[in-house]
């Protein structure tokens, strides 16, 4: 009996964990977080390649569906109404990317929930976006503002966001995780 054994992809289609922790050990002897803005090390290699590892679903009211129980997701926006979408996830990382995603006139809403595992969000710095994150156990670092340990809550939004005729809603909960989001 043969079993097939799949190729080993190439190594610059995974992320460089060695640079990942030699940054990790950066930050913690300088204090200097090695994730400033101008600064993409934080991405995979293969951040552009990748594409949304879970298909939605849709209900009678036209709401966008995204859920997984377990393991990491990937969810990009691109050419997306994001109009109404829900996103869940049990135990496993996700990563959200909202650039290229298509507002509809009026308030867009997205409502993200997670069990166990870290959130990281992706947003255009143009993107005007009111922002919600609370998690029970980790750290929120959300536009300029920071927190860590138990029972975390904060809320921000950028500069345009009330006056823009195009709006999003964002409202980010976990459990036990990290929730980051980044301009990009």
């Amino acid at each position: 009996a043969s079993f097939y054994c799949p190729p080993t992809p190439p190594r610059d289609a995974e992320p460089d964990v060695d640079k990942m922790y030699q940054q990790q050990e950066q930050t913690q002897s300088t204090g200097k977080s090695a994730s400033s803005p101008e600064d993409t090390s934080y991405r995979s290699s293969n951040y552009e390649q990748a594409t949304t590892s879970e298909s939605p679903s849709t209900d009678d009211s036209g709401k966008l569906k995204y859920s997984k129980s377990l393991g990491d997701m990937l969810i990009d926006f691109r050419g997306v109404n994001i109009h109404n979408v829900e996103i869940s996830a049990g135990v496993g990382d996700l990563e959200i990317r909202l650039s290229g995603g298509v507002l509809s006139d009026g308030l867009n809403r997205i409502i993200i929930s997670s069990f166990i595992g870290d959130i990281r969000i992706y947003a255009p710095a143009d993107l005007p976006v009111f922002t919600h994150c609370s998690n029970f156990v980790g750290d929120i670092e959300l536009m300029g503002k920071r927190a860590s340990g138990f029972g975390n809550s904060i809320d921000s939004q950028t500069a345009n966001y009330g006056s823009s005729p195009k709006k999003l809603y964002m409202a980010c909960n976990s459990f036990i995780g990290d929730i980051r989001y980044f301009t990009v």
